[in-house]
């Protein structure tokens, strides 16, 4: 694949996941579906900050979405609606539907900027404890087709198509080395379509994720080993 071609931002028919195992990005999921390849390299919390300061205060957790194109009485009835569902973290996607992580319910729950209910999944419902959905963001496509939800209790990024918010493919594992986590909290993504995450509690880490084009995949649970650094 040309360097040019690596750096492209995802299509509508991307898929986003890790590296294979080989660091060369073998097939990880099922289908005729393409994913980028992606590697892990730390970043300090000042370089996330500087991608996500328009979203998330890096060091109170306190999230600062400012929709633009809606009114303050529909910014403020969406909010009313977060707070019902104990919401942990947002986001305002391009067709102006806000997504709300329920985390200790397992669950992501979607409405209108005016506050109304569209859909709702839930994610590993067994989780207990902490739950499952603790931040969501989205693919830097027009459309973004693909949404990224961190998982903190269970120590996986998945993936989801976000019309239907299919589960297409997940990554990572429990621990401390590159691709694992520790209580992943926070997720962005930038221009580029690199993908950041931030470690709470005993974490207290800043992981990137690269983007390195697209390729097939073949399985749904991806583990760690395929995006730790070969040098």
């Amino acid at each position: 694949m040309s360097q040019s071609a690596a750096r492209r931002e995802p299509s509508a028919e991307a898929v986003y996941a890790r590296a294979g195992g080989d660091g060369r990005g073998r097939q990880i999921h099922a289908g005729q579906r393409r994913a980028p390849r992606i590697g892990a390299e730390d970043r300090t919390a000042d370089e996330l900050e500087q991608i996500r300061s328009s979203r998330r205060d890096i060091a109170t957790g306190i999230v600062r979405v400012v929709p633009l194109q809606i009114s303050r009485r529909a910014r403020r009835h969406a909010q009313d609606r977060v707070a019902e569902a104990r919401g942990e973290a947002l986001d305002l996607s391009n067709d102006g539907l806000v997504y709300v992580c329920d985390r200790v319910n397992d669950r992501l729950q979607v409405f209108t900027p005016q506050g109304k209910f569209v859909k709702e999944i839930f994610v590993a419902p067994d989780s207990l404890g902490d739950g499952s959905t603790w931040d969501v963001a989205f693919s830097r496509d027009a459309q973004q087709k693909y949404m990224f939800l961190a998982d903190g209790r269970n120590q996986k990024l998945r993936i989801f198509d976000r019309q239907s918010l299919t589960e297409l493919t997940n990554f990572g594992e429990g621990g401390h080395y590159p691709g694992q986590f520790y209580s992943m909290h926070s997720i962005a993504t930038d221009s580029k379509g690199n993908l950041y995450t931030t470690e709470t509690y005993q974490g207290r880490r800043v992981q990137r994720f690269v983007y390195k084009g697209l390729a097939p995949v073949t399985k749904k649970e991806q583990g760690a080993g395929g995006v730790w650094p070969k040098s």
